[in-house]
């Protein structure tokens, strides 16, 4: 079993931990062998009984695709020193993806319960291993976003083929981003359920895991709704609606992200606002991407403000901030899929950029605007115009 602590030492998963307690995991792996074309496991298998971790070979890892002829989409072919199958450490869902051998591979294989002893014996060896999956984490996530960018940016090849790259596509995205949400929110009920581990330190530890969970499954469904807008999937279900209702729980879905930051956050709404038809859902979603690219990019007890105007013809939402501004030569590309304004003092904020989009294609659909008025290094004010002929609820 010695031969294998070198492998263990070259796999990212287990790459931080010590010698001693390489040597304390390696016994719990046990040696596999699969030969050319053998399939491990299959996309939507109940086999979750544990991982893989290659010594030797290569290992294609697919989705199932089912359109005009079934057939395999592959998502990554890893090598010798990589690890697969990690969902089914954590939970008793079906396969996200299987894994097929390309050439004879040697395995080793650790089961779902040995997994869990290693957890839950040593801190030391569990914090290692979550370092280490946010870490893998944040790489899918970079890939992703860059896959999708592309893919965008084929729009000019035939209609069909198109349709089939955007629906490979996402079956990638599916599996490449809802594994490392799995595996997060795995570790975090792992680490909860550990009797030695000390409280103050295993909360701080779920509070982050839960935390970036979120973050990455909040990207999963702005990605799926582009989509479906996209294809024209969405259909709006307009019903009267309280838009002083909608407005505050779109802030609310964003006030501890305010809170860190010490913005302070204001609402202008007058009394007796008339009803407004509109899908409710959906304009709390456009008017929370506003909300949530203010907070953004909006310094250190900056000040973001809300206001609902009634005019003439229209119902105006806007939102303001005392953030960094947008330089005009950008303000006609800030809605396009992926783009963030290409600014050094800009790198350092997240997201894929598509909140903007989203919150466009939504107001679109409702037959209103948005539109922006900026000044570079003192903010922005973003305004939704909702048409009176298309949402107003005439008395």
């Amino acid at each position: 079993m010695s031969a294998y602590i070198g492998v263990l030492k070259n796999t990212s998963l287990f790459s931080a931990l010590s010698d001693k307690a390489l040597e304390a995991i390696a016994p719990k792996f046990i040696p596999r062998n699969f030969a050319s074309g053998s399939v491990i496991f299959d996309d939507g298998s109940s086999d979750t009984d544990g991982m893989f971790v290659i010594v030797k070979g290569a290992i294609k890892i697919y989705k199932n695709i089912s359109n005009e002829e079934d057939r395999q989409q592959a998502v990554a072919v890893l090598k010798a020193g990589s690890f697969f199958g990690e969902m089914a450490l954590m939970d008793e869902e079906t396969r996200s993806a299987g894994a097929m051998a390309m050439e004879d591979c040697e395995l080793l294989f650790l089961s779902k319960e040995s997994f869990k002893k290693i957890i839950s014996e040593n801190l030391e060896t569990a914090h290692a291993i979550l370092t280490q999956i946010s870490k893998v984490m944040s790489k899918r996530l970079r890939d992703t976003n860059n896959l999708f960018r592309e893919v965008v940016g084929w729009g000019y090849r035939a209609r069909k083929e198109v349709r089939d790259l955007k629906s490979n596509f996402l079956s990638t995205i599916s599996h490449e981003l809802r594994t490392p949400i799995h595996s997060i929110q795995g570790f975090s009920s792992l680490m909860r359920d550990a009797g030695e581990i000390d409280k103050e330190t295993q909360s701080k530890f779920v509070e982050v895991i839960l935390s970036e969970s979120k973050r990455l499954a909040d990207l999963i469904n702005d990605l799926i709704a582009l989509a479906e807008m996209e294809y024209g999937a969405i259909v709006l279900e307009r019903q009267p609606c309280n838009l002083k209702d909608i407005v505050e729980s779109a802030a609310e879905a964003y006030k501890d992200d305010a809170g860190e930051k010490k913005i302070v956050c204001t609402m202008n709404i007058p009394a007796g606002l008339p009803m407004v038809l509109l899908d409710g859902n959906r304009m709390k979603e456009a008017v929370g991407h506003l909300f949530e690219n203010a907070i953004k990019f909006t310094p250190y007890e900056g000040r973001v403000a809300v206001d609902v105007k009634v005019e003439p013809q229209s119902v105006d939402i806007l939102v303001s901030d005392t953030g960094r501004g947008i330089p005009a030569k950008f303000v006609d590309r800030i809605f396009d899929k992926f783009y963030q304004v290409d600014q050094s003092n800009t790198r350092d904020v997240e997201g894929a950029g598509i909140g903007l989009t989203l919150a466009l294609h939504i107001v679109d659909l409702h037959g209103g605007t948005i539109s922006v008025a900026s000044k570079e290094g003192q903010g922005s004010t973003f305004k939704i115009s909702l048409p009176n002929e298309h949402v107003l609820v005439k008395s």
